[in-house]
């Protein structure tokens, strides 16, 4: 019995050690790993964590705030934010609600696609403009901010981005069209393309964006916003 309850006590004590000494070696580990990466890895790397603060740790911090300063950079920050956005959303729209083919919904989606970054800023300025107008205090909490803040930007969206939409709907269809017409010299492809366009599949799509100004104009704001905290521009808007 003796023996037995020794050999108990070796066990015991032995599997002490042995979780003592894992510990041990955990702490270690975790330590040398910490110092390693405090010592091999600069703190500018803690830069690189959005757009702003990538483009500091690459130009520098005085330079990069001339470039965050121009209108060229919030002009490419609102572009970003309106292809964000619409790639997916507007995709699913030319699907469903404008009865497009996938060919031609890519087609739609490749021309709105450098047409974002040319009505992305102009569109930011034009909710930007309409949340003002509604009084929408940034950053103020509450029911009455919240219902302005809804409205201002279901109103943007819906007399701002449906008749863009439906620009690029019409230019969706044209596009083969137009390259036929580039490839050929001939300027009849693009006349036959904009003959065979259905205006009412083109007035559905935009009719039915409209009536979801209600469900996607916030989102749309919500992504302009990120993207703009992202460039650095949220503040200088």
């Amino acid at each position: 019995m003796e023996s037995r309850g020794t050999s108990m006590g070796q066990l015991e004590r032995a599997i002490g050690e042995k979780s003592r000494t894992e510990r041990f070696a955990r702490r270690m580990v975790s330590n040398r790993v910490y110092d390693f990466v405090a010592d091999t890895v600069p703190e500018k790397v803690a830069q690189y964590t959005n757009v702003e603060r990538g483009l500091k740790g690459l130009l520098g911090e005085e330079r990069a705030d001339k470039v965050i300063d121009t209108r060229l950079y919030r002009t490419i920050a609102d572009g970003v934010a309106n292809n964000v956005f619409s790639f997916p959303v507007y995709g699913l729209n030319d699907k469903l609600a404008a009865g497009h083919s996938w060919s031609e919904v890519l087609g739609t989606r490749i021309s709105a696609f450098f047409g974002n970054f040319v009505v992305g800023r102009p569109y930011g300025v034009y909710n930007d403009w309409m949340l003002k107008k509604f009084g929408v205090k940034k950053g103020r909490h509450g029911i009455l901010n919240a219902l302005k803040r809804y409205g201002a930007n279901t109103l943007a969206f819906g007399t701002g981005q449906s008749p863009i939409y439906g620009l690029y709907l019409i230019a969706g269809k044209m596009l083969p069209g137009a390259l036929k017409s580039t490839l050929d010299m001939n300027v009849d492809p693009i006349v036959e393309a904009f003959r065979n366009i259905d205006w009412g599949k083109i007035r559905d799509g935009a009719v039915f964006l409209t009536f979801a100004a209600p469900m996607l104009g916030g989102p749309q704001r919500w992504v302009y916003e990120k993207v703009r905290k992202q460039f650095g521009v949220n503040n200088k808007v």
